[in-house]
């Protein structure tokens, strides 16, 4: 009988099968694929975190890999992630065939766990040759998957994997009340007023049970006087018994509202620094000074705003870095909610465009595409760049991209493999956010003194 460990997640104490991966002997010929699934809000992710940064897993397995997988379930898009994952410190070729020899060489004879977060489609061909790839590691590696989907999970299954896939459960009342009261009482309240526990019962059931439901909800309430209290439990179903998407939608301040909706800037598997993204928003002028309190530095309320956007669940924190900075990501749900609320204002360009909608002012654009550039480059107000390099960009390039962005508040290109940082930058009078960091350039140009309402500027490596 293996050894099942519990574990504390979202109000609940979890007895999964999760964590027969910690159990299973060395000469196990098994490659263990657990799936997750439940719906949207349940903590699925939450779950496999909560795995994936165990102390016993980091001591047992030589590699702990994490993929957001969301709706990119081919091959290359996979592997490229995997190596991704392994190479922090270079840059792995593009190309499909070293892709593969790369991900054999780095996990060969290594034992490993994997996550594929969010998976939302599937192909079994492609999960076919992904295993393949897969097995030069030792053979009690482990993969865990999450999804939405109970059809999709139990497709995971292979002819080596003797686990089930484990359906994450409602919260039971008592866990449910608990979560509930731990997000709307003060931390260590021991006087609380029996009315608004009734009130947090009859919340509760109405918010089914769902852990991220309880816990946006709860935090709502905090502090506030007990006729709201009142006013949430006699409310109906609908009033707030929404998918999570919709309570951003409908609850979140209109001052915490735009702060959450710029993010809708980033990819998928996009990893973030929380100061780079406070800054970006003072950069942006989300992040106003309260008239009722002087003292409070903008820095400061963008801390307020990130911390509730995390304890919410909608920003979730990764691994740290090899310096032991932080990161975060995007919940995926909310990534998708901040998309619908910012799509006539924010885009992501991954393949050639010739044409940007009108009102867009924020853009992210993928360096391995083809830059067209267009008369309406001239509105934005972010510009940031990922993935590739800039090594094929001309100063005619530069200085056309410059000279039009005349009202840029935000320009991100770190990690392009940029030598030079063109004068041209000069011409960027509005620029208060500049990020160019893992770079190649020693020095700046003379330029850069233009930049007078220059906030923040990143040139190293973080």
């Amino acid at each position: 009988m293996q050894q099942l460990k519990i574990m504390w997640m979202e109000g609940r104490r979890t007895n999964v099968k999760i964590v027969e991966l910690l159990q299973v002997p060395d000469d196990s010929d098994k490659l263990l694929v657990i799936s997750i699934y439940g719906m949207e809000g349940l903590g699925k992710t939450n779950l496999a975190q909560l795995v994936f940064h165990d102390s016993d897993v980091s001591n047992q397995f030589n590699l702990r890999l994490w993929v957001d997988v969301n709706n990119e379930f081919n091959i290359y898009s996979l592997v490229l992630k995997i190596v991704q994952n392994m190479m922090t410190n270079e840059k792995p070729s593009l190309d499909l065939e070293n892709l593969h020899i790369c991900l054999r060489r780095n996990i060969q004879g290594l034992s490993y766990v994997l996550v594929l977060d969010n998976v939302l489609a599937f192909d079994s061909e492609v999960w076919g040759t992904l295993l393949d790839l897969l097995s030069v590691g030792k053979c009690n590696s482990k993969i865990i998957v999450t999804t939405c989907s109970e059809e999709l999970a139990n497709q995971m299954e292979h002819v080596k994997c003797t686990v089930q896939p484990y359906k994450l459960p409602l919260l039971h009342f008592k866990d449910a009340l608990d979560l509930f009261e731990q997000e709307a009482f003060q931390p260590g309240q021991t006087d609380k007023d029996q009315e608004l526990i009734n009130f947090g019962k009859k919340i509760v059931k109405n918010c089914d049970y769902v852990p991220h439901t309880i816990k946006f909800v709860g935090s709502k309430l905090r502090d506030k006087p007990k006729h709201e209290w009142k006013d949430k439990a006699s409310s109906s179903k609908d009033s707030y018994l929404q998918t999570p998407s919709k309570l951003i939608e409908h609850q979140l301040p209109s001052s915490l509202k735009r702060c959450f909706a710029y993010c809708a800037i980033f990819p998928p598997d996009h990893v973030f620094y929380k100061n780079q993204l406070i800054n970006i928003w003072i950069a942006q002028s989300f992040i106003r000074q309260p008239s009722d309190d002087k003292d409070l530095s903008l820095e400061d309320i963008g801390k307020q705003n990130f911390m509730k956007l995390q304890n919410w669940s909608f920003i979730i924190k990764l691994k740290p870095d090899e310096q032991g900075n932080d990161l975060f990501k995007m919940q995926t749900f909310s990534l998708n909610q901040a998309r619908s609320m910012a799509e006539s204002e924010t885009m992501v360009i991954k393949d050639s465009i010739t044409d940007i909608p009108n009102g867009i002012y924020h853009l992210l654009f993928d360096a391995r595409s083809t830059l067209k550039l267009v008369d309406l480059i001239a509105k934005l107000r972010s510009f940031l760049m990922v993935h590739g390099s800039t090594k094929d960009f001309t100063k005619i390039i530069y200085h056309q991209l410059f000279s039009r962005l005349k009202y840029l508040r935000v320009l991100d290109l770190h990690a392009l493999e940029m030598d030079v940082v063109p004068k041209y930058i000069g011409s960027l009078k509005n620029l208060r956010y500049l990020n160019l960091s893992k770079n190649y350039f020693m020095s700046l140009p003379n330029s850069i003194t233009k930049l007078t309402k220059l906030q923040v500027s990143i040139l190293s490596i973080l």
